[in-house]
């Protein structure tokens, strides 16, 4: 499967050293993180089955080329292959690129399977490659959401779509506690610092996460246009970074209230756990409309305008 630039792979030197750790120690765990029954991992499996559910609402033709970016073990990538996919999987870590393919192997879509080992701000592909790509598992690690909207953008298809996905900033579990509040990062920022000059280091990498204006913007900036989205998950409830719920209760409550986000319940809908968004990339990349104004200018449509002419006209 040869699909250009491979002489771009980027080392594994390349990547976060504090991200690889966290992941090689963390191993087995993510192995076995989509069979866990708890509410933390009920979540995750949510955001994967909406993935998968829009995917499938697009219909796309057997053998179309699709790039599972941050594959981890390999399950989405598998599942697509199943459905007939000609599917791409990358990751930043050699352990899960190849957990992958031995998951593959022993499904028997290895024939429909590619793997490798590449940064996802810096894809060994050409451009204008896949039809799709998904994206789950990864903004939340990425430092600048932008530089990987954009390289995404390049390697997909005019026409083609991402279905990504993206923590939410205001998520309720994060808002209740002011250990995680979004207001009270400045402080916790400082505090950080302050923690640092005495040789503290925070135990795992920094996450990142967005409102959902924020990412939706983000997209349209990158001529991606917004199709469908969903609010997916409500939890793990914790205060001062302790658990306030029984298991057992958090998942009723989240039930409860993922059932009201998916009525479109305008405040449920903005404060669940995370945000999962299938986007098409517009195939109009830079138009200039001629304006009978007085001077006689012409006026240029910014990308971010484009895209919201698009929706206008679909």
């Amino acid at each position: 499967m040869n699909l250009g630039r491979a002489d771009h792979l980027p080392t594994t030197g390349d990547q976060n050293s504090q991200l690889k750790q966290f992941f090689r120690a963390s191993f087995s765990a993510w192995k076995e993180f989509y069979n866990r029954t708890d509410l933390y991992a009920r979540i995750y499996q949510e955001r994967r089955a909406t993935a998968i559910a829009f995917i499938d609402e697009l219909e796309l033709p057997q053998g179309s080329l699709a790039l599972d970016v941050g594959c981890g073990p390999g399950l989405t990538t598998v599942a697509l292959a199943r459905k007939g996919y000609r599917v791409h999987a990358i990751d930043f870590l050699p352990e899960m690129a190849s957990a992958t393919r031995s998951l593959s192997l022993e499904t028997g879509v290895q024939e429909r399977v590619g793997t490798s080992v590449g940064n996802a701000c810096c894809l060994p592909f050409g451009n204008n490659v896949f039809d799709l790509l998904v994206v789950v598992g990864v903004t939340e690690w990425m430092p600048s959401l932008a530089d990987l909207l954009s390289e995404l953008a390049r390697v997909l298809k005019p026409g083609g779509h991402i279905v990504i996905a993206s923590d939410n900033r205001w998520g309720l579990h994060l808002v209740i506690d002011p250990l995680a509040n979004p207001l009270l990062a400045p402080f916790r920022r400082l505090l950080r610092a302050a923690l640092g000059q005495f040789g503290h280091r925070r135990p795992t990498p920094p996450t990142y996460a967005y409102s959902t204006k924020t990412f939706d913007d983000h997209l349209l900036n990158r001529q991606l246009l917004k199709l469908r989205a969903r609010m997916v998950g409500f939890g793990p409830f914790s205060l001062l970074r302790m658990k306030i719920l029984p298991d057992s209760v958090g998942r009723k409550l989240n039930s409860a209230l993922q059932n009201l986000a998916d009525k479109h319940t305008s405040v449920f809908g903005s404060i669940g756990h995370v945000y999962v968004v299938l986007a098409n990339k517009i195939v109009v990349l830079w138009v200039v409309l001629s304006v009978n104004l007085v001077d006689d200018q012409a006026l240029a449509l910014d990308p971010c305008s484009l895209a919201l002419l698009a929706s206008e006209l679909l």
